[in-house]
């Protein structure tokens, strides 16, 4: 995730909170270094298709992975979903298959230095 002026500063997550939305999974607060902060959440009954939900819009989440990108630059924050099957991600090395990845993908090539300092 990236801001027009630099990248995430903290982020925190409950996984399947107490108290959510029907079928809520993950319930996420973005700190940016700007000082935007953004939350966001999963909601989904099979754990394949469901809702992001940003700031109170819902996004769809189809059966392929998704990728959803969140600008945040002081106002309210603009997001971007793009459809991608994500690569399996191994242990000890998410970060560098995900980089390498973004690397190879024309409109997530951009993204994928930032994601590699954060």
């Amino acid at each position: 995730m990236t801001t027009s002026e630099g990248v995430l500063a903290d982020s925190s997550c409950v996984v399947t909170p107490a108290g959510g939305a029907p079928n809520e999974v993950y319930r996420c607060t973005i700190t940016f270094v700007n000082g935007t902060t953004t939350q966001w959440s999963i909601r989904t009954a099979d754990g394949k298709t469901g809702t992001i939900m940003v700031e109170g819009r819902a996004y769809r989440m189809t059966r392929d992975a998704d990728v959803v990108r969140i600008v945040a630059d002081g106002g309210s924050p603009q997001v971007t979903t793009y459809a991608r099957m994500m690569p399996p991600l191994t242990i000890g090395k998410p970060r560098d298959i995900l980089t390498q990845w973004m690397a190879r993908d024309t409109e997530l090539a951009l993204f994928a230095a930032v994601f590699r300092s954060q």
